[in-house]
Formats: structure tokens, C-alpha cells, sequence
């Protein structure tokens, strides 16, 4: 079995650690992978300026099916719970050239943390089954991403589509 090793985000920014299998967690505000990363995912955190009440909007854009998710902050869906929402990707490494022994990134981040976390949560879920075909089965080299949304209906993060 292949060691694991965790590392932060700063210690594999200006290594050669960057060409391996990683598993990123968080979003651009807090890890430099994420932020590197965040041009070539498929589903992009995006922050905009608000001008009416002046503050920022955070959004996830997936560019392929034009569709946004918009930051709980200050928003609440029309039902009145605080919506959750988080993004599990996984991509080919771009730092890694080899085409004959490539690697792949797992991307996880959310919103805010809440968001994070359901997306950690959701890996641990789909980990035996579709990443494993991804990153050495039938699937290797596909991409693949995922938009969770749901709401907290009980602040308990149980809710999800």
C-alpha cells in the first residue's frame, strides 16, 4: 500500500510534489492549490462585487452546463433555510506530463465550510465506487465533477440532491 502523507497547501506549491495524486480541500481563499487550480476545473468558485448592499457574492459556475450556485451569504433560499452548496472534481494533473504514468487531482471545496465539509463527505461516499474506475479502471482520464446543493433544513447538513 502507497503512503499517505498530508501536507499543506504551502508546502506543495513550489515542490516537485505537485506531479502526484493529490487530494485538495478548500477553497481559493484559503489554499493556493485550489486557486491555481481553479482556471482549468470545470466547476469555478467565482466572487463578485455586490453593488447595492457593498459586499461580495460568492458563486460556483459550472462552465459546461451554465449552471450557478450562489453563496449563502447573505442569501437564504425562498423557503427560508440556508442553502449548502460544495463541488467534488477530479482532474488530470496538469503539472504531470507523463502521459504513460499520469496522475490526477481530487478537488474539494464548498462555499464556505459547511460546503467543504458536505463535499468531503460526498467523496468518502463515491470513493470505492466511480474514483477508483477514474483513477486506474474503465473511466481513467475522464473528468469528472459534481455540484452538491441542498439545504440545512436543521442545521445538520442532511439534506442534499
Amino acid at each position: 500500500m502507497e503512503k499517505i502523507r498530508i501536507l499543506r497547501d504551502r508546502d506543495i506549491y513550489f515542490s516537485n510534489e505537485r506531479k502526484e495524486n493529490l487530494i485538495v480541500v478548500g477553497g481559493t481563499s484559503i489554499n493556493k492549490i485550489t486557486t491555481l487550480l481553479n482556471n482549468r476545473l470545470r466547476i469555478q468558485y467565482v466572487k463578485m462585487k455586490n453593488y447595492k448592499g457593498n459586499h461580495n457574492n460568492d458563486y460556483l459556475i459550472d462552465r459546461s452546463r451554465k449552471r450557478i450556485e450562489r453563496s449563502p451569504h447573505p442569501y437564504r433560499s425562498s423557503s427560508g433555510k440556508k442553502p449548502i452548496v460544495g463541488s467534488v472534481q477530479v482532474i488530470r494533473n496538469p503539472y504531470n506530463e507523463d502521459v504513460t504514468n499520469p496522475s490526477y487531482i481530487i478537488v474539494l471545496f464548498g462555499l464556505d465550510r459547511r460546503g467543504t465539509y458536505e463535499a468531503g463527505k460526498k467523496f468518502i461516499e463515491l470513493w470505492k465506487n466511480e474514483f477508483q474506475e477514474l483513477m486506474g479502471g474503465e473511466k481513467q482520464g475522464q473528468r469528472y465533477s459534481l455540484i452538491l446543493s441542498g439545504e440545512d433544513t436543521e442545521n445538520d447538513s442532511k439534506e442534499f440532491r
